[in-house]
């Protein structure tokens, strides 16, 4: 395979087929904001709830954000809009030079301080707050992940 054949299926492997996945999941996750245009919204949304059930826990309180009830809690929005951030950056070619596993690491205390700390008392659920820790995680474990796809790209591309 030559070099261009390659690095187009690199490409695709590693900003548009991830950066479509994310945007069909980002769209229906934030549909609730498109409501009033639609007048079968209801069947829509019953979908919508079933599907995001299996990841992640959806408690009417903690999925709101600007006023409007979403399909997931602040946190998993965070976590996936993170992803998608990412990858709109990868696919417009910006480098993204960090060490990403220590990003993962720091972003992991983060998440995982705001969990057991709203769990113990010590504060109450702030929707914003769980977004904007779940956005940091969720932009750390897309790099760790496109680092690694990446990186089994080139291997296997070597081996060939």
């Amino acid at each position: 395979m030559n070099l261009q054949v390659f690095e187009f299926k690199k490409y695709l492997m590693i900003s548009l087929i991830p950066l479509l996945l994310l945007t069909i999941w980002i769209s229906a996750i934030f549909s609730t904001f498109l409501q009033p245009l639609s007048k079968s919204f209801y069947l829509t949304s019953l979908f919508f709830m079933k599907i995001f059930s299996s990841v992640c826990h959806q408690d009417p309180e903690k999925s709101v954000l600007m006023g409007k009830h979403i399909f997931v809690c602040a946190r998993c929005a965070g976590i996936y809009t993170g992803g998608f951030i990412v990858s709109l950056m990868l696919l417009c070619g910006m480098a993204i030079k960090t060490r990403k596993m220590k990003l993962l690491l720091i972003s992991s205390v983060i998440i995982i301080s705001d969990v057991l700390l709203y769990n113990a008392g010590f504060y109450k659920y702030y929707n914003l707050l769980s977004f904007f820790t779940g956005l940091f995680f969720g932009i750390s474990v897309y790099l760790v992940f496109i680092s690694e796809i990446s990186i089994f790209i080139n291997k296997r591309r070597r081996d060939e």
